[in-house]
């Protein structure tokens, strides 16, 4: 495996085990969106125009996995797909407006939960916490730098 596969591969595991801490703290009345959703809709927002094929890559899923997904969140007006200019036989997906609305709105609700979730920590623990993620922040900043060169 790769570098970049790793630290997708690691990065993923954050976020899953995030998802799932808040998962147990999310009151039954309001559901979060699931974490293949809420991905998918992240890396569209900081890189539009992308392929299938690199988005699987990125998510670490199958294509036709992906497919399914990306379906059923362009009927509900999130994704937009167009075709590649230079090359008709591809289709590149981007985020609607709506699904940029969805997406900070989700990501305000997490903040939300994440506050309620921290303030159950000390202030010890709050800065220890704060502090391993900026450094897991800094050592995943490097090895993607590494990985272009």
């Amino acid at each position: 495996m790769n570098e970049h596969n790793s630290t997708s591969l690691t990065m993923y595991r954050l976020c899953a085990i995030a998802h799932k801490i808040l998962r147990r703290h999310y009151s039954s009345g309001n559901n979060f969106t699931s974490l293949s959703r809420l991905t998918l809709l992240h890396i569209l927002s900081e890189q539009p125009k992308t392929t299938l094929k690199t988005l699987s890559e990125q998510m670490l899923t199958s294509p036709s996995s992906l497919c399914i997904t990306i379906n059923r969140m362009h009927k509900e007006n999130l994704i937009l797909k167009e075709h590649n200019p230079t090359d008709k036989r591809k289709i590149c997906y981007s985020l609607t407006d709506q699904g940029q609305l969805y997406l900070l709105n989700e990501m305000n609700k997490i903040a939300g939960h994440v506050d309620q979730i921290l303030e159950r920590l000390t202030t010890k623990e709050q800065q220890k916490l704060f502090n391993l993620l900026e450094q897991t922040e800094e050592i995943i900043k490097s090895l993607e730098a590494r990985s272009k060169e």
